[in-house]
């Protein structure tokens, strides 16, 4: 696990926990007067319920904005061609242009500025933080993906990871696609 995710694991689960306190805080203010507890635990507990609410919103915020900066590093780069990406997707991986060109484009259409950004070796979560930012965008790419490949559709791939990088992504939809042909054709051959 590197460094940035063990730093983003643990202000999750900070800020998880501050949010709790401030939760379980405001339930024992509710229960705790109708048990004649003394005042002062009362005020003393309204305090540290406050104080993990102020501290949870600083937490939350810093994360937040650490991640904003994160994905301005990715949003600097220039927009990349088909052709450029191809060059950096490796010599040894044949893709077709129209399987690129649509993939990029759904990217693109879901992902707004960043879609044509986007490099073979960027991982979709933990570089891109897509789940924390907009997990329905990347719901809808793949949701159009699906939809796109489906009438081409044989078996994906079972070795798929579950959070790919781009370029995966790219290559798995090129072999689906391609897969897909070589049974038309064969059905076509059979038929004839």
């Amino acid at each position: 696990m590197a460094n940035d995710e063990r730093l983003s694991l643990n202000v999750n689960t900070i800020a998880t926990g501050l949010v709790a306190f401030t939760g379980i805080s405001a339930l024992l203010l509710i229960v705790l007067p109708l048990l004649e507890v003394p005042e002062e635990l009362l005020m003393l507990l309204a305090l540290a319920m406050c104080s993990g609410a102020v501290v949870s919103c600083i937490v939350i915020g810093a994360r937040y904005d650490w991640l904003r900066w994160d994905r301005r590093r990715f949003l600097a780069r220039s927009p990349l061609t088909d052709k450029e990406f191809m060059e950096c997707l490796g010599g040894d991986v044949q893709v077709s242009p129209e399987v690129l060109h649509q993939v990029r484009q759904m990217a693109a259409r879901c992902f707004g500025r960043l879609g044509d950004r986007l490099v073979p070796s960027d991982r979709l979560d933990e570089d891109l933080h897509l789940s924390d930012f907009s997990p329905w965008a990347a719901e809808n790419f793949f949701d159009d993906l699906n939809e796109w490949i489906r009438p081409r559709l044989v078996e994906p791939d079972p070795e798929f990871r579950e959070t790919p990088t781009f370029g995966e992504v790219v290559i798995e939809v090129q072999r689906l696609v391609k897969d897909a042909r070589k049974i038309i054709l064969h059905l076509v051959q059979m038929t004839i």
